[in-house]
């Protein structure tokens, strides 16, 4: 409601810096859909294949403003370098394939096996309220790419027997467990560090 510019030599001469958030910012939202099917097996066995997808839209962004025009050398508010602004224009989406074998405890066992291939991207936002700086501030959907927690294929088994050791107050009650957890790892960002003065707007 009022004009930030009488404001501007009050901070240059305290040595601050300003910070923003788009006043236009909109509250983050997410798709979410299923679809599974599932089919009794023999031997007390049950099979189930299904599809998760997700996206999710305005997630919080972050950038980097008041940067050097690359034709002029200068910068909209010459008594500043870059800052940060705060903003809601990220985008993510999550598709998965998963399947499943179960069996219920029935004649002294029970098997559990879940599987999922899946692929999660974004253009910078990863969510509850972090954000990845992105390279070009002038082309956020150049950065859509794989999540940092994308993880492309994950598999966990379980199985439980109980042991036919008789009737006794020792032997009785006994079972073996297991349980084993595979997974891919996670992605590897290659970074290369660069002074500002190489680059054409500074950042």
């Amino acid at each position: 409601s009022f004009p930030i510019t009488p404001f501007v030599s009050q901070f240059q001469s305290l040595g601050l810096s300003p910070k923003t958030i788009a006043r236009d910012r909109k509250d983050g939202s997410y798709q979410n859909w299923t679809l599974m099917l599932q089919q009794q097996l023999p031997y007390k066995f049950v099979g189930q294949a299904g599809y998760v997808g997700s996206a999710g839209h305005h997630l919080f962004s972050k950038y980097t403003v008041n940067l050097l025009d690359p034709v002029t050398g200068q910068r909209p508010l010459s008594g500043f370098s870059s800052f940060g602004l705060k903003t809601n224009d990220g985008n993510s989406t999550f598709h998965a394939l998963q399947l499943s074998l179960q069996r219920s405890l029935a004649g002294g066992l029970m098997w559990q096996t879940q599987y999922m291939l899946s692929h999660a991207i974004t253009d910078a936002s990863v969510g509850a309220g972090e954000a990845t700086a992105i390279q070009n501030m002038a082309c956020r959907a150049c950065d859509r790419s794989n999540t940092q927690f994308d993880i492309r294929h994950t598999m966990t088994m379980s199985a439980t027997y109980q042991l036919p050791l008789g009737n006794g107050p020792v032997l009785r009650g006994w079972e073996v467990s297991s349980l084993v957890t595979a997974r891919t790892g996670l992605p590897v960002n290659i970074t290369v560090s660069r002074k500002s003065g190489d680059l054409p707007d500074g950042n």
